[in-house]
């Protein structure tokens, strides 16, 4: 099994994330959410592709995975003996255009 490596952006918007659930719904709510966001990125080290390519999705490199839990988008890279987890963005951010400088307009 790899081990799962947190970036220091990817804590701080998980417990950003916990913190604005709990703010406006409850601390039990707030609880569930990062449980199955944390439970979520633990089950990577057993299923590691769980997650789409962004390279195969959009082309872009380096070829981040990105799974959708809790109304939020976690990116993800798999390296030989680790899964680093890169970032969180709530569904409603420009992942796009914060992760890799690309701009989608209707």
């Amino acid at each position: 099994m790899k081990r799962i490596v947190y970036s220091p952006e990817a804590i701080s918007k998980i417990n950003l994330i916990y913190r604005n659930v709990c703010a406006q719904y409850s601390k039990e709510k707030g609880r569930e959410v990062k449980a199955e966001i944390i439970n979520r990125i633990r089950s990577l080290s057993k299923m590691e592709k769980q997650g789409v390519s962004m390279y195969e999705l959009y082309g872009v490199i380096p070829d981040y995975r990105k799974l959708y839990v809790a109304h939020n988008h976690i990116f993800y890279l798999i390296e030989d003996r680790t899964i680093q987890i890169i970032n969180v963005y709530n569904e409603r951010e420009d992942f796009m255009w914060k992760l890799f400088g690309i701009r989608y307009t209707d």
